[in-house]
């Protein structure tokens, strides 16, 4: 039973948490760059605190078995690999079907500076190469999910060391033994 419970922790964290990543891109996509970078500062900042919270939210679940650094990094890492499916997903309609003008608008942007470095035939096969990558989506699952964990690792090797939590040795073994 405690390891659906670990499943359900991470698949309701992992839903929050693409949440968020959910509404930072959208205010990066329509935001003004003066007001982008404090939303994204604010994004940061309420993505550090939702990894504390829900991480002491499994540590308090945990109970006397103990939350160590390896256990939360454990849960770190499947809440963002199931944060970055559900991203990927969210980004697979946004890019195709819904935001698709704006996603062309950004494309186009980047291209924009490479006529200063490259030649036309090189920049014909760099605009085909990068439609086919920003558009796809295999790739975008795949960075969706690389992007989460890599993220959600990097901040929670910080997290983790606030949130970690040793065996309470007066307890039952029994009890400590579940997890």
């Amino acid at each position: 039973m405690e390891k659906n419970a670990f499943w359900n922790d991470v698949a309701k964290a992992g839903a929050v948490m693409a949440g968020v990543q959910i509404l930072a891109v959208m205010a990066d996509l329509f935001l003004t760059p003066s007001s982008a970078i404090w939303a994204t500062l604010f994004f940061v900042a309420l993505f550090v605190v939702l990894l504390f919270v829900l991480a002491r939210r499994r540590a308090a679940r945990v109970g006397a078995a103990g939350f160590n650094y390896g256990q939360c990094m454990k849960y770190f890492f499947w809440m963002m690999v199931f944060a970055g499916i559900l991203y990927g997903a969210w980004e697979i309609i946004a890019r195709n079907v819904l935001f698709t003008e704006r996603y062309e608008e950004q494309m186009n942007e980047a291209l924009a500076v490479m006529p200063r470095f490259y030649s036309a035939g090189q920049i014909d096969m760099a605009r085909s190469m990068l439609r086919s990558m920003f558009f796809s989506p295999v790739w975008l699952v795949v960075l969706s999910v690389l992007t989460c964990v890599i993220k959600g690792c990097f901040f929670g090797l910080f997290v983790a060391a606030f949130v970690q939590r040793q065996p309470d040795i007066f307890s039952d073994s029994e009890e400590r033994t579940h997890e």
